[in-house]
């Protein structure tokens, strides 16, 4: 494998690494290591091979950011896959510490960068996998879930539209039926989902503005609520995404309903199935409404407030600022001590409801990549939320401090719940086939290697088949085409290794067909500019043509 290049000085501004100083050891001592190497917008891990211990792995911090051209963290955007690499360093292991968010223990300083591969190796101690989930074994991609509350049953929704009720505790379906309405996955990624507590009852809102009740372990269709049955002024909403239901709640003794589509929050009787009240008419979307007890209301809007409700239809007690921008993602946590904002690119702020002073907001520096999720801990003590772009962070509730991150999932998460014994968390992540189990009072497995088909193939997700085009228009600094310059393309494994050569057009456009590679590098040459370097993760969405401005040579 050939070595990396160092690239010049001028690619090294490009790199934003941390250079905060940490304490190391008086005595260097140097090690070679090789493992995975995934970088995040935020932050990056190195699991080192052969290394038992580790957990989710080490932070890198690099001597010399040219040697880093490939794999640094620049070069990610948020929302799409992290870059992984098995790479191959010299360097020195730096004391304990806190490092990136807080969650890695342990950093090492990297003198050399010996190699870099983008396909998965044997790996022994690989660590902290998230395994399939024996006893909820879906292949199928999610579109909704939930359990009940004693964590006894789960409710699955295919992309059929086909709803599956399976008992967790004996690992088999119970019942498997048709929803009577498809839902629109392209108004509503998460379909909304919740038990009764005692889960007889399975409610299921849609992209129709409708509410289906089902008896849970016969499938049989009970009712439905739908906002035809709402009081005067809603109907004439149409048919936009803004009807769709996004969230619901029920009330502890199951006698009312919270169900929130885009423009309202209303509040249905169960008794009557008729609608007690609306909240938040036509002001405001991204609403999400809680019942704190059997009949009080907490309803958090766009703005990031949340106001209090003494029961459905009363004035509010009050209302207060949360910290977050919106209420784009909140959850309750089961002992009804918490509530959980976040916003897109917000902090993560946890919220006390039972504090006097309705407060004060904790700010836990997390950010989202995907639709997002949150879990409280049974006790409450815990939160757990997505974060980097495939990882699962656990905090402490009451300080904000960081317990433990799972960055080695194939997608971002989506979904998690913590099971009844709080000893267990259950995910799903985005395009991912299984459910997946985290145990708390577990670090993982060291079985020995690993192979190319296992849960470290998924990750480092081997180069698609399918040949793409790589193409771009070289301009100058008055937007005209720039002609006669030299574009070298170069895959992941090395700067200098150049698979395609070609030259711009009267126009400034160049194109390379047939890239199979994942990472590769465009490289442009042209007498009188300074050369330019341009990345591209061949994973992500195609976006079209690469524009690339060359800068007159000093």
């Amino acid at each position: 494998m050939r070595s990396l290049f160092l690239l010049g000085a001028s690619v090294c501004a490009l790199l934003g690494f941390d250079s905060s100083s940490t304490p190391t050891n008086s005595t260097r001592v140097v090690e070679e290591y090789e493992g995975l190497y995934t970088v995040t917008t935020d932050e990056d891990h190195f699991v080192p091979c052969g290394v038992p211990g580790v957990g989710d792995g080490w932070a890198l911090k690099f001597n010399d950011p040219r040697q880093a051209i490939f794999i640094g963290r620049q070069t990610v955007i948020r929302g799409y896959p992290p870059l992984t690499h098995f790479i191959r360093v010299r360097g020195t292991l730096d004391s304990a510490g806190r490092y990136n968010r807080g969650f890695q223990t342990h950093q090492l300083t990297v003198d050399t960068v010996l190699e870099v591969k983008e396909t998965p190796q044997a790996c022994p101690t690989y660590e902290d996998v998230p395994q399939p989930w024996s006893a909820l074994p879906i292949s199928s991609q999610l579109r909704g879930a939930t359990f009940s509350a004693d964590g006894r049953l789960a409710a699955v929704m295919n992309g059929d539209g086909r709803i599956g009720i399976w008992r967790v505790d004996r690992g088999r379906m119970v019942k498997n039926f048709a929803s009577t309405k498809k839902v629109d996955q392209a108004v509503i990624p998460k379909t909304p989902m919740a038990f009764s507590a005692d889960g007889q009852l399975l409610f299921v809102g849609n992209s129709d503005g409708k509410i289906r009740v089902w008896r849970s372990l016969t499938g049989k269709l009970l009712y439905t609520l739908s906002r035809t049955d709402s009081i005067p002024g809603y109907n004439d909403v149409g048919r936009s995404a803004m009807v769709a239901m996004r969230q619901l709640s029920l009330n502890k003794s199951g006698t009312l309903l919270a169900a929130t589509s885009g423009w309202v929050t209303r509040i249905w009787s169960l008794k009557t199935r008729k609608p007690v009240t609306e909240l938040n008419r036509r002001m405001a979307g991204l609403t999400r409404t809680f019942f704190a007890d059997d009949g009080s209301l907490l309803v958090a809007d766009e703005n990031g407030n949340i106001t209090s409700y003494r029961e459905p239809g009363a004035p509010p007690q009050w209302s207060a600022k949360t910290g977050a921008r919106n209420s784009q993602y909140a959850t309750r946590s089961p002992d009804g001590k918490w509530i959980a904002f976040n916003a897109w690119g917000d902090s993560l702020f946890l919220w006390s409801v039972t504090d006097k002073t309705r407060g004060p907001a904790l700010d836990v520096p997390t950010s989202f990549g995907g639709d997002g999720a949150i879990a409280f801990s049974p006790d409450g003590k815990i939160v757990a939320t997505s974060g980097g772009m495939n990882g699962l962070y656990l905090w402490d509730t009451k300080t904000g401090a960081p317990i433990r991150s799972f960055q080695k999932y194939p997608g971002p998460v989506w979904h998690a719940w913590f099971l009844p014994d709080g000893k267990s968390i259950v995910t799903h992540s985005w395009n991912d086939g299984p459910f997946r189990i985290i145990n708390l009072d577990s670090r993982g497995s060291s079985a020995g290697p690993i192979a190319r088909t296992d849960s470290m193939a998924v990750i480092m997700q081997p180069p698609a088949n399918q040949p793409r085009t790589v193409g771009g228009t070289v301009t100058g600094p008055n937007q005209r085409g720039v002609p006669d310059a030299e574009v070298l393309l170069m895959n992941g494994d090395a700067p200098d290794s150049v698979v395609q050569r070609a030259v711009t057009s009267p126009g400034g456009y160049f194109s390379f067909n047939g890239v199979r590679f994942p990472h590769v590098m465009v490289r442009v040459r042209k007498p009188g500019f300074q050369d330019y370097v341009m990345y591209m993760h061949q994973r992500r969405y195609d976006l079209g043509p690469a524009g690339i401005e060359l800068k007159p040579a000093s």
